[in-house]
């Protein structure tokens, strides 16, 4: 007897759902805390969805647990200041018609170099009815510049591409930080 995949999807999807937000709930917690007086800056993340293989999709929900901004100046393995997104699932099918917002967090001012995003492995439907895999490479790290100043609001936006990879070996599809962009 082999394992029920579609039922254990379901059943942690379940169990994960409220402990994800559990977690979006106490995230203010997790934030570094300003020095008393000191103003911070509103950094809003919004993601896209490049129109490369995603037309192959009728839905593409992956999990965005946090992101990642990394401030200037740090060892790349250090200093990386991780904020929860409060609704994690995002549907990158949707996020090709118009940007959807990922999280809107209280940040230090002061320069950034890079941005990631904790991004899970998720299943899509296929525009025939089938259920793929689809999985993330990396961390989906991106090295962008951009300055957060005390008071304002800066919008990082994050365009997502997926790749089509079933000619190669593995047959998968992919999804990637295609580029960052950063409007003041």
């Amino acid at each position: 007897m082999g394992w029920d995949w579609k039922r254990l999807g379901r059943w942690a999807g379940r169990v994960t759902a409220p402990l994800l937000a559990l977690a979006a709930a106490t995230a203010p917690a997790l934030l570094p805390r300003p020095a008393r007086g000191q103003e911070v800056g509103r950094l809003l993340v919004r993601i896209t969805d490049h129109r490369e293989a995603i037309a192959d999709f009728t839905r593409l929900p992956v999990t965005i647990a946090a992101v990642g901004v990394h401030p200037a100046g740090q060892p790349r393995r250090e200093g990386w200041i991780r904020l929860l997104v409060p609704a994690p699932v995002v549907d990158l099918v949707q996020a090709t018609r118009e940007p959807v917002l990922l999280l809107e967090g209280s940040v230090p001012p002061g320069a950034y170099d890079a941005v990631r995003l904790e991004m899970d492995r998720g299943r899509g439907t296929l525009a025939t009815g089938e259920e793929v895999p689809v999985t993330v490479p990396s961390r989906g790290t991106a090295a962008v510049s951009f300055r957060v100043k005390a008071g304002q609001a800066t919008v990082l936006t994050l365009d997502l591409v997926v790749h089509d990879l079933t000619d190669h070996p593995g047959k998968r599809y992919e999804v990637a930080v295609r580029r960052a962009t950063v409007a003041p």
